[in-house]
């Protein structure tokens, strides 16, 4: 059931090739002056400055993921602006307005400052995204798409990043079958009946039919109902000795503790949005330690191996010191990043208008991530390639204070591709 959900409202898009220099770099993205001269002023740049806007949940059960990703967002922004900001000139301001993680709220927010920003850093969600994505590209805008569907990766308006939640799926249950014991148990699943559920149902299916396996149970439920008793007792009933989980952290969080509660002991694999750092010391974390693990993407928080890890650590102590340990804290210092070479690039060609970003971003054929995660292939909507890299991690109480409550799963578990993440097909028209 791999869907085409692309939307004739977008059109195609070309442009010039380029060579980009990588991410989190001590140029500050500098790409010298422009070879089309300064570029002109054009709403949401003044001549000097940049701005941004960012529509995130700044409110109700969904802020738990908002917050760090603002954290994380700004950060990076006020490293680079601490240098000078993009080609180390231009500073860069966020304008962030709460889009309650409804569609229609984003609606009203992107109409609010859509003539004021040259460019959005985050329009988070699936059905938000949803609501202005045919808007957002009648108005030839650019954003980054705050949602892991993979029917974003050929919207040239969109700047797609990371595994898509039907590749964590198939990455996350092969894991288990193949690495965990899997093979011959029960294997079941439970997601939200919704976009963003489905998208993991796509990938699991898939890794059902490349692992020879039948879900002994499938259970659907509706985000942000108050008693998942039913579901809970259903997966028990069915004797699932594994569920893929497809939940925001509010959810999650009922689920678990009504699983636990029911004395539910199953090995719960999480999407990357599923789990939150705001876990750590609930209650709760006594099971995550025995029954979670989380299919991501990336390094574990904290590894200063990395190069691009020591950037973005000692930025959030600096910038974002309240932030504790989060993967969607690191995703979102990524995503700035990523926007930023192509801001560099349109800086290059002397344009920062719509249109002139929208030629950036085409113009971009890689996205250097710096080495957390594997480098993004961009470009033309036609030459973009979503990742199929998947990091299993798992909770320990070591980690819980330091790493984000999550620590690698093995070894062989990092930024990995399984046979059924490598053979998915994305029908992304």
């Amino acid at each position: 059931m791999q869907r085409s959900r692309w939307t004739s409202a977008v059109c195609a898009l070309t442009a010039a090739a380029l060579v980009l220099t990588g991410c989190g770099r001590d140029d500050s993205g500098s790409g010298g002056k422009g070879k089309a001269g300064e570029p002109a002023k054009v709403p949401g740049f003044d001549g000097s400055t940049i701005k941004l806007g960012a529509l995130v949940p700044q409110s109700g059960p969904v802020k738990v993921v908002g917050d760090p990703i603002l954290a994380g967002n700004r950060a990076f922004w006020e490293a680079l602006n601490a240098k000078g900001g993009i080609a180390g000139k231009y500073k860069v301001e966020l304008d962030v307005r709460d889009n309650k993680y409804t569609p229609q709220e984003t609606v009203i927010q992107y109409g609010a400052i859509k003539n004021q920003v040259v460019a959005f850093q985050q329009i988070l969600g699936t059905a938000p995204l949803q609501g202005v994505q045919a808007q957002l590209a009648r108005d030839g805008g650019f954003s980054f798409a705050g949602t892991l569907d993979a029917i974003w990766h050929k919207d040239p308006h969109l700047l797609a990043l990371f595994a898509p939640y039907q590749i964590q799926a198939a990455n996350g249950i092969s894991y288990y079958v193949n690495e965990m014991g899997g093979k011959g148990k029960p294997v079941c699943t439970l997601t939200a009946d919704n976009s963003f559920g489905n998208a993991g149902l796509d990938g699991a299916a898939h890794a059902a039919k490349e692992l020879g396996i039948t879900y002994k149970a499938q259970a659907k439920f509706t985000s942000g109902q108050s008693d998942f008793g039913s579901q809970v007792d259903q997966l028990k009933k069915a004797g699932c000795a594994a569920v893929w989980l497809g939940a925001v952290p509010s959810d999650t969080a009922a689920i678990l503790a009504k699983a636990a509660q029911n004395g539910f002991d199953t090995q719960w694999i999480g999407t990357a949005v599923s789990y939150s750092a705001s876990f750590a010391g609930t209650a709760l974390a006594p099971y995550l330690e025995k029954n979670f693990i989380a299919a991501i993407e990336g390094v574990a928080w904290g590894d200063r191996s990395v190069p691009e890890m020591k950037l973005f650590t000692d930025a959030i102590a600096k910038y974002a010191p309240q932030q504790k340990p989060d993967h969607q804290a690191l995703s979102a210092w990524l995503q700035a990043s990523a926007l930023s070479q192509i801001l560099t690039k349109a800086v290059e060609l002397g344009d920062l208008s719509k249109p002139g970003i929208l030629a950036a971003a085409a113009a971009t054929k890689t996205i250097n991530m710096g080495g957390i995660v594997k480098d993004q292939k961009y470009g033309t909507p036609a030459e973009r390639e979503p990742s199929r890299y998947t990091t299993m991690f798992k909770i320990t109480p070591e980690t819980l204070a330091t790493n984000a409550g999550l620590a690698v799963l093995a070894p062989n578990a990092v930024n990995f591709s399984s046979p059924a993440a490598k053979s998915y097909k994305f029908d992304l028209g």
